[in-house]
């Protein structure tokens, strides 16, 4: 009986090797859930604080101070101490006109100029959001328009 020098896995080791990858590849997959939610959350959060931070400009230098929006290069901008701030959106986030609001204008008082006042909508990974100021009060609103029922 000749014995041979080549050596094979058996089908058990072969699954097993296969069992742990799938395994491994399972939690890879669902850790990267949170860090998707994290990132949209970050995208909300500093669009928020940035409009905020523009109308306290405002009220605090007390006169006019915009932050607008480009449609086009999927930015937002605003003026810090004479320097323009351009903010470029991430991936998966896009700006959608929904008015004809091309800025939020705040004046000294914090309440949106003529023409400062509008309504902006915000595509986050096929999921859509309304950013709105208020006409008079300035009040932000940031809402989510395609909720899950």
């Amino acid at each position: 009986m000749k014995i041979s020098k080549f050596k094979a896995y058996t089908l058990l080791e072969l699954l097993l090797v296969i069992g742990i990858i799938a395994t491994m590849l399972t939690v890879v997959i669902i850790s990267t859930k949170p860090i998707e939610k994290t990132r949209v959350n970050n995208t909300i959060k500093l669009l928020k604080a940035d409009i905020i931070a523009t109308k306290n400009r405002a009220i605090s230098n007390n006169e006019k101070d915009r932050i607008e929006f480009n449609y086009f290069d999927n930015s937002y901008s605003y003026e810090l101490n004479g320097d323009k701030i351009v903010v470029k959106l991430g991936k998966n986030v896009v700006l959608k006109r929904i008015s004809n609001c091309y800025s939020f204008e705040f004046t000294g008082n914090g309440s949106p100029s003529n023409i400062g006042s509008g309504t902006i909508g915000l595509l986050i990974d096929e999921v859509d959001y309304v950013i709105t100021i208020a006409p008079v009060t300035g009040k932000l609103s940031f809402r989510k328009t395609n909720e899950d029922v």
